[in-house]
């Protein structure tokens, strides 16, 4: 089973444990966990694991259920949604540090690191653009995507404070990528693969 306390996004989380049970059991299909949940179509699940769709409080105890979290796991995937789910920075401010103070939290964010993305407000709206938005580098594209818009410069220095504290892995996550070396004396702008 994976670590539930190496996550940060519950959507990743669900993502991995479905993928693990599905390898263990052949039944265990986006159909199986809509009835065990409670969903009235498996395209609900679907919706979930993008980020288009969230899930209730009552559903956290389910999934917790369905996939034998512990008491412990339990309550870590509960900060896990609260934190995701989070309606202002604030909340989300709260839920974040309730995860890193969690006893089993293998997070570990240095203090300047921590006072650094609460002191702003566009790092955790750059994060939660990341888990949708397709980046591809242009930084300027990114800072439009923020409302209200924030300079590139911003965005940048947004994405470099959210590799640095682990919330975003170039290797993991699907749209962050490791930048090309180019030789001299091409003097294009780096390109991400």
């Amino acid at each position: 089973m994976p670590d539930i306390y190496e996550y940060i996004n519950y959507r990743k989380l669900l993502s991995d444990l479905y993928t693990e049970k599905k390898a263990q059991f052949a039944h265990f299909s986006y159909r199986y966990i809509a009835q065990k949940v409670g969903f009235t179509s498996a395209g609900f699940f679907t919706n979930i694991l993008n980020g288009k769709r969230n899930i209730s409080s009552e559903n956290i105890f389910k999934f917790a259920q369905l996939f034998k979290l512990k008491r412990a796991e339990t309550e870590y995937f509960e900060l896990l949604v609260l934190f995701e789910q989070a309606k202002n920075h604030d909340q989300k401010k709260y839920y974040f540090e309730k995860i890193l103070s969690s006893k089993k939290s293998k997070l570990k964010i240095t203090d300047k690191q921590h006072y650094e993305f609460y002191s702003k407000w566009y790092y955790t709206a750059v994060r939660e653009v990341l888990d949708v938005y397709r980046f591809t580098g242009d930084y300027a594209e990114l800072a439009k995507k923020i409302s209200p818009s924030i300079t590139p410069a911003e965005a940048k220095k947004a994405v470099d404070l959210l590799l640095a504290m682990g919330l975003l892995k170039k290797a993991a996550i699907k749209f962050l990528h490791r930048p090309m070396i180019l030789s001299a004396p091409d003097t294009r702008r780096n390109h991400w693969q």
